[in-house]
């Protein structure tokens, strides 16, 4: 989606304050944005052998692009790689071959989205790259590498199904060729957000749904068979709007969730949500303060059988700042962390590399933003 950006940039080490909310320990190994001409975020990343891969979308003027940024374990910038102009970067998944899977979106020449799914190999080269859609909006948020080699993504549909979106989800072989698409939903606003396949034939789609639920729009999970059957919904939230982010499958075969919930409306918190296998909930939690705006974004079920929930709070530090939660697999907080400097920061998405957290996200200072990647001990 991008073309190869010049290669000197310079690596920015950010200075931070910030005021923990729970202890005084040191708060990061690093802190790091990469500037460059634009306004760049990073929504993923993933840990590959010798550094972290991240995925998102560079601006420039009203031009968007999906945008790889590889550093080292130390948070030296490797390389990075835009793609071609309209389009946006969502996902990012090992592949079983070594490569690495993107998804995202691609604006059409009618001005609206397709899906699209790019394989590329470890330096981020383009293999393949297709596109999903009709007539209307599509958006794409998640892919998967499905057990037999091919893959599912999904998001949201304005092209197919009743109403003013729906969850849309895509299977393809394994080289990108679409087998179906089908559409989950009602008559009102529902969409995709991501994928876990759970068994051979069972994959879980996380979303959101203002079709069902308890009110305005609720979190929703849809089950789905690998040929594309419905396998049952599930929906959680409450009487206010309930924003979906990110899940993960707990070792006991349940979800970890990270959302935000405006239910209790004017105040917006991180909802962690603990799943068993039944999708019934073991215990949810509510972080933030009621005078501010919080709001949760990535979540890991790390090594040491504990939950880390990240996104944003305006309660601590200045301005906007990442929110680091760590809880155990009770729902007990031993974490509750805040990040950043002088600005806006938030914290997107969190993996595990040997003994330590990476996260990444966005800083926003002066009404530019940069990726912002940042390192903790475990």
């Amino acid at each position: 989606m991008k073309h190869l950006l010049p290669s000197l940039f310079l690596l920015s080490v950010v200075l931070f304050s910030c005021k923990p909310s729970v202890n005084d320990e040191p708060i990061a190994e690093f802190q790091k944005t990469f500037p460059t001409t634009g306004n760049q975020e990073a929504d993923r990343l993933i840990a590959v052998t010798d550094g972290i891969v991240m995925v998102g979308t560079s601006t420039v003027g009203s031009d968007k692009q999906l945008l790889l940024l590889k550093t080292d374990f130390s948070g030296n910038e490797l390389w990075r790689k835009t793609m071609a102009s309209g389009t946006i970067g969502s996902s990012i998944k090992h592949s079983s071959d070594g490569n690495l899977i993107l998804a995202g979106s691609i604006i059409t020449e009618t001005n609206d989205n397709d899906l699209l799914l790019m394989k590329t190999d470890a330096n981020g080269n383009i293999l393949w790259q297709h596109r999903y859609g009709g007539s209307m909006l599509e958006i794409g948020n998640d892919v998967i590498e499905l057990m037999d080699g091919g893959f599912m993504l999904t998001g949201l549909t304005q092209s197919f199904g009743a109403g003013v979106g729906k969850m849309f989800v895509v299977r393809t072989d394994a080289d990108g060729n679409e087998l179906w698409n089908r559409t989950f939903g009602g008559n009102g606003q529902d969409g995709g957000t991501a994928l876990i396949q759970t068994d051979q034939t069972q994959v879980s789609v996380l979303g959101f749904t203002s079709s069902f639920g308890a009110g305005d729009r609720d979190i929703y999970i849809q089950g789905v068979s690998t040929d594309g059957d419905s396998l049952g919904a599930f929906f959680y939230g409450g009487s206010g709007y309930e924003e979906s982010h990110a899940f993960e499958l707990t070792s006991e075969g349940g979800f970890v969730m990270s959302n935000h919930s405006a239910s209790n409306d004017p105040t917006h918190m991180l909802l962690a949500t603990r799943l068993d296998a039944n999708m019934q909930v073991v215990w949810e939690n509510e972080f933030g303060t009621t005078s501010a705006h919080e709001g949760g974004e990535g979540v890991l079920a790390d090594s040491e059988g504990n939950f880390v929930f990240l996104g944003r709070t305006n309660s601590f530090g200045n301005d906007e700042q990442v929110y680091f939660i760590k809880t155990d697999a009770d729902g007990n907080t031993l974490e509750e962390l805040n990040f950043g400097e002088a600005g806006d920061q938030r914290g997107y998405d969190i993996t595990e590399h040997d003994g330590s957290y990476y996260f990444c996200g966005t800083s926003i200072v002066n009404n530019d933003a940069d990726i912002l990647l940042m390192k903790r001990p475990m």
